[in-house]
């Protein structure tokens, strides 16, 4: 145990004076943090390892800003590192590949050859997503709807595998339910979860809405000039063309009936997911409302003029 211990810490010493960038606190009080090495489950026969630096980063800024409150937050002295480093390991323990690392796979191998493969891992799979950037070899830990921005850098993906499945070309990248929101040069394209564009690169924005308590996950809305259109986009295999208008309401109310509330030309009414629409825009208001007059409540109370009408939901539904 003490051997492991000490292997333990000579390979975080390794990695920690490795790392891309250095991590130090503004006050001599705060103790500095080795970074985690984060060991994950074994997918087809190798596994991903990830040194965390900057997990190490943002747990030191915490100590120092809750040590020291002040107005600005201790981010604002501390150099951010460049990246985390990622390697793979097959399951005779040999590293098979690296990334944000400037050693060679050999003398990693060295490190890491001592260090059991039946310690405890951290759940992962194929579907969890890390960033990649063309400069550096820099990789970040995403999570859903996480996305990056910098002029100067293009994101890639790797996966839980350690395997690049997006090319290192595109400015911005969402990663949702569904699939995955891309920006090149400028524009916003919609890729699925198989790595197939359903969209040219087209849309001035495009951005998945996910809703925790509802029974539909996520909407993805595009922005095209100054008009919007939204669709579901989890589980399909193409995407249907919804005609863009002035404004589309994102109440979780008329998402769960699977309603989606325009505007054209200041008057409102309702499309459904497939485009179609199911009351045509000539309504000043349309709402839920808990009235006396539903039968059941929630119902839809739809205001033209001086006149009120109030609907179920379920009659507004096709055959």
């Amino acid at each position: 145990m003490k051997s492991f211990m000490l292997v333990i810490g000579f390979v975080l010493t390794f990695l920690g004076a490795s790392a891309q960038g250095s991590i130090f606190y503004p006050y001599d009080s705060i103790p500095k943090e080795l970074p985690n090495v984060i060991y994950y489950e074994f997918i087809h026969g190798v596994q991903l390892i990830e040194v965390d630096h900057l997990g190490a980063y943002w747990h030191g800024v915490h100590m120092a800003d809750m040590a020291y409150p002040r107005a600005l937050s201790a981010a604002v002295d501390v150099p951010k590192p460049v990246s985390n480093e990622y390697y793979v390991r097959d399951t005779l323990g040999h590293i098979t590949k690296s990334y944000s690392s400037h050693h060679s796979l050999a003398y990693l191998d060295s490190l890491f050859a001592e260090i059991p493969i039946d310690i405890d891992t951290t759940p992962i799979n194929e579907k969890t997503y890390f960033s990649i950037s063309n400069k550096f070899g820099g990789i970040d830990r995403v999570d859903f709807y996480g996305d990056w921005r910098n002029e100067d850098l293009a994101y890639g993906l790797i996966n839980g595998r350690g395997e690049q499945v997006l090319p290192t070309e595109y400015q911005l990248i969402q990663i949702t339910n569904g699939g995955f929101n891309l920006m090149k040069d400028g524009q916003w394209g919609l890729m699925s979860q198989d790595f197939k564009m359903l969209t040219e690169f087209k849309y001035d924005m495009i951005t998945t809405y996910p809703f925790e308590n509802a029974s539909i996950s996520e909407i993805t809305y595009f922005k095209k000039g100054n008009k919007y259109s939204a669709f579901r986009v989890e589980g399909r295999d193409e995407v249907i063309e919804v005609p863009f208008y002035e404004d589309l309401n994102t109440s979780v109310l008329f998402i769960e009936h699977e309603y989606l509330l325009f505007s054209s030309n200041r008057q409102r009414g309702l499309i459904d997911f497939e485009g179609e629409v199911i009351l045509p825009a000539e309504y000043d208001y349309i709402f839920f409302t808990n009235n006396t007059n539903c039968t059941d409540m929630p119902c839809l109370k739809l205001v033209k003029g001086a006149q009120e009408e109030f609907l179920q939901p379920e009659v507004l539904r096709r055959p």
